[in-house]
């Protein structure tokens, strides 16, 4: 690509990222203060990023200047080095006059540093990652199972309250601070709402014997009937003329899935497609198995699907209040929308939670599809952070 050429279609882009300032600083407005400049930086990145760059990566390159590979972190202050120094190769004026404030490669530096230090309740000199760890169950009956993670390590305490209830959860938040306190450790806790429950319910298999089973034998090529009724007892075997029944916990999303949707159990091991489908029950077949058994209470996944599901559910808002005595990181399992982050806000302001952070959990392809407007809204905080949780 010519000089010239390179300079006119990159200073369109510059010129693009320009005309559309204002409205930039229209959808930032409720921003909190301190992620002003990182909000503005990300809408500016999106304007870049509309526009196909790979074309220009290797001119560029050559040149001896940056290819834009790399200019997330600072993209107006970027563009703009990477024009004026292709016009000083060129030997021609360059004339770009914008009241923008520049962030340059070590301030975006600094700025991830200090989101990541307030978040984890940090030092400012510090920016590395931090250790996370799921407690067991048997983390609220003996502190020597906390005491052991800590010294070996564990910063982040993760209480998943998918499992349990308040009583097991206030003994695991006294021996996490107790040990803190004994050890000299920081340990922070970072508590996971549940969400709504995509799991298996009974997978309860009758063995040849008449013997019942608490798992099922789970291969590539095995069809599987997904039904709304939770307790299922099968008495098929595993013959190829039978189809294994399994229930699950929300019914709701035999609705929403389709043909040919993907779903992933206990923690993407399983994986299947949807072949068939009724009001009550979805047929699967499994093409990926990294597991050869599949239990009851798994998580399931469906990265494709749409869910006409609240994120935020009743029993989410019911431990609200615990979870904001206690926690310093709340987990927003299965957002989606920009709505959801502001339902979940709504709530928080109920309890003066200003202090506590929010991770944002993305777990399907709506949610990645939603990114950019799921940040701009949960930056209205001041303590975010992602999660890529699939």
């Amino acid at each position: 690509m010519k000089l010239d050429q390179l300079i006119s279609r990159l200073s369109r882009i510059l010129q693009e990222i320009i005309d559309k300032e204002d409205r930039i600083n229209e959808l930032t407005q409720r921003v909190h203060k301190k992620y002003k400049l990182s909000s503005k930086n990300l809408l500016r990145y999106l304007i870049l990023r509309s526009h196909d760059l790979r074309k220009y990566h290797g001119t560029l390159s050559d040149l001896g200047v940056s290819s834009l590979r790399s200019t997330e972190g600072y993209v107006y202050s970027n563009l703009y080095n990477v024009l004026r120094n292709l016009h000083l190769i060129q030997g021609t004026p360059f004339h770009f006059d914008a009241d923008i404030k520049l962030i340059g490669y070590t301030k975006s530096k600094k700025l991830i540093r200090k989101h990541a230090n307030r978040l984890f309740k940090e030092t400012q000199k510090k920016h590395f990652p931090e250790i996370m760890v799921t407690l067991p169950d048997e983390a609220a009956a003996d502190k020597k199972v906390i005491r052991k993670m800590v010294l070996n390590g564990m910063e982040i305490a993760r209480i998943n309250l998918s499992h349990g209830d308040v009583a097991q959860w206030e003994k695991m938040v006294a021996f996490i601070r107790e040990t803190s306190r004994e050890t000299g450790q920081k340990v922070k806790i970072y508590m996971d709402l549940s969400g709504p429950k995509l799991r298996t319910s009974s997978v309860d298999l009758m063995s040849r014997k008449g013997k019942k089973k608490a798992k099922i034998s789970v291969k590539k090529g095995d069809h599987f009937i997904l039904t709304k009724q939770e307790n299922t007892v099968n008495y098929a075997h595993s013959s190829t003329d039978n189809k294994r029944i399994i229930g699950v916990m929300l019914g709701e999303m035999i609705k929403d899935t389709g043909i040919d949707d993907i779903l992933y159990f206990d923690d993407g091991m399983i994986k299947a497609v949807v072949i068939d489908k009724n009001e009550q029950e979805l047929e699967v077949v499994i093409t990926e198995c990294y597991k050869s058994k599949l239990g009851s209470e798994k998580g399931i996944n469906l990265p494709n699907t749409k869910l006409n599901l609240p994120a935020l559910t009743p029993k989410d808002i019911e431990v609200l209040p615990f979870v904001c005595k206690h926690a310093d990181i709340i987990g927003y399992s299965f957002v989606r929308t920009a709505e959801d982050v502001n339902i979940l806000y709504e709530e928080l302001r109920k309890y003066d939670a200003k202090d506590v952070g929010v991770v944002f959990k993305i777990e399907n392809e709506e949610a990645f599809n939603n990114l950019p407007e799921i940040l701009i809204k949960g930056m209205e905080r001041n303590k975010i952070g992602v999660m890529i949780a699939r």
